[in-house]
């Protein structure tokens, strides 16, 4: 009989399907559980870096419509810099009428120069940077105490110290919400430009604030900067507001987004705006020794604070800080809180509403600053 291959497979005599022998076992409880895991840490190691690429494409996106809706918009003060540490800067020539009364009076009206930083009185020109000065040029950084919120221009204490030092030109570089890291980027950039003889570094007690929220949004990538999954943190925040607002409390690890100190206490702690606060005081002080000229700190105290003129004042810890810096780069320091403290009521030196100085309070500090400018400028000479 002639046999084949097909002949054999076509025979009648093969063996059932249902006859063969089984190649593997059926999984048990523990296997497909095992399976289920390692099919979910797969799925999840593949979703949570889309998701995170997703999420930071929809914030950057979003984020630079904000800004040329921001810059292109009604805002006649501030410009938003994306992607530099200034965050915003003032515009050039601009000027604003605002009135923080619920009267509306009086009204106060900001000027600034072609240069980007306010006038110290209607009638004062532009500051030419290419023109040799004559006067003593002097530089002030820091934030809306030193820009002088809720004063006219020449009531500010920048424009004060003209008429109390002779041949002074006081250039007011205080931007309103800025930190000790923007002034840092803003004196990076001026500094070359303007060639002061003196430059004064205004600190307030929350300098190591991020900027304002009230100004401008903060870039993304500045305000995940201390995170590595952005969607992690936004997951954190997300569930602590609805726990908190149905139940109370938050019972998950805050977020690393970029958020205020809690408390003077974190001014001197290991965390990020303590530490970004220091190296850019230390930043300041190592610009100014290499362009050869000489600092002055001065410290703005919190005068409302209940406990300013005992021995509770909180902020003590912030102004220890800050003097032991100013130590260690060998600079002057001056706090005003010890010159505030002589006055028979040191409150009366600020606007009632929030804090800032008033008038009498930038001519105050005009007068206590006035001898050490001086004295300052002459051993520069």
């Amino acid at each position: 009989m002639e046999w084949s291959f097909l002949a054999a497979f076509s025979s009648k005599e093969r063996t059932p399907l249902t006859d063969m022998p089984k190649s593997g076992k059926r999984l048990g409880l523990k296997d497909k559980l095992l399976l289920m895991a390692v099919s979910s840490a797969i799925g999840l190691i593949i979703a949570v870096p889309v998701a995170e690429i997703v999420l930071r494409s929809n914030l950057r996106s979003d984020y630079a419509r904000y800004v040329e809706g921001f810059n292109t918009g009604t805002n006649t003060l501030y410009s938003i810099v994306p992607g530099s540490p200034l965050c915003y800067r003032i515009r050039p020539s601009s000027s604003f009428v605002w009135s923080t009364h619920p009267d509306g009076s009086p009204l106060i009206t900001y000027r600034n120069d072609a240069g980007g930083f306010r006038r110290n009185s209607p009638e004062a020109d532009d500051v030419d940077p290419e023109r040799a000065h004559v006067r003593k040029r002097v530089i002030h950084l820091g934030d809306s105490f030193t820009y002088g919120w809720d004063v006219q221009d020449h009531e500010t204490f920048a424009a004060q110290l003209e008429k109390k030092v002779q041949d002074l030109e006081s250039l007011n570089f205080g931007v309103i919400g800025y930190n000790t890291v923007q002034q840092e980027a803003l004196l990076r950039e001026i500094l070359p430009k303007y060639s002061p003889d003196l430059v004064v570094l205004n600190f307030y007690i929350n300098d190591a604030n991020p900027p304002s929220p009230g100004m401008v949004r903060i870039d993304p990538d500045r305000l995940f900067r201390d995170s590595t999954l952005w969607i992690w943190e936004e997951a954190k925040d997300q569930a602590n507001s609805i726990w908190e607002m149905f139940i109370g409390g938050r019972p998950f690890p805050e977020s690393r987004k970029i958020r205020p100190l809690e408390g003077p206490e974190d001014f001197v702690g290991n965390n990020l705006l303590a530490r970004e606060a220091k190296e850019a005081f230390f930043g300041i002080g190592r610009l100014c020794v290499d362009a050869g000229v000489p600092l002055l700190v001065v410290i703005h105290p919190l005068v409302h604070d209940k406990d300013f003129t005992n021995g509770n004042y909180g902020q003590k810890i912030v102004h220890n800080a800050v003097k032991e810096w100013s130590r260690e780069m060998n600079t002057r320091c001056v706090d005003m809180r010890d010159h505030l403290l002589r006055l028979e009521d040191p409150k009366s030196m600020i606007l009632e509403n929030d804090g800032h100085y008033n008038p009498e309070g930038h001519v105050f500090v005009a007068e206590v600053l006035s001898p050490v400018i001086e004295e300052m400028l002459k051993s520069a000479e």
